[in-house]
C-alpha cells in the first residue's frame, strides 16, 4: 500500500515528540489514514474545534516500510 506525501507528513508529524503522538485536525488525508488503519480517532477537547488522532502500530510500520523503500 502506498502513501501520498501529505499522508506521510501527517504520520511523521504525529511521531514528533513535541506532538505527544497526537495530530489535531481532520482532512481527506486523515480520513484515508484512519480508513487504512494507520491513524485512529482520539476525540475532541472542549476548547479546540478540531478532532485529535494518534498513529497506530500499523501506521508506524507502514511509515518505516516507506522510509526503507525510498532510501
Amino acid at each position: 500500500m502506498t502513501l501520498n506525501k501529505e499522508e506521510i507528513e501527517i504520520l511523521y508529524h504525529t511521531l514528533n515528540k513535541a506532538s505527544g503522538k497526537r495530530y489535531c485536525g481532520g482532512s481527506e488525508a486523515m480520513d484515508s489514514l484512519v480508513s487504512k488503519g494507520f491513524m485512529k480517532y482520539l476525540g475532541r477537547i472542549a476548547f479546540v474545534p478540531d478532532p485529535y488522532y494518534t498513529i497506530t502500530a500499523e501506521g508506524m510500520l507502514i511509515l518505516e516500510r516507506s522510509k526503507h523503500a525510498n532510501s
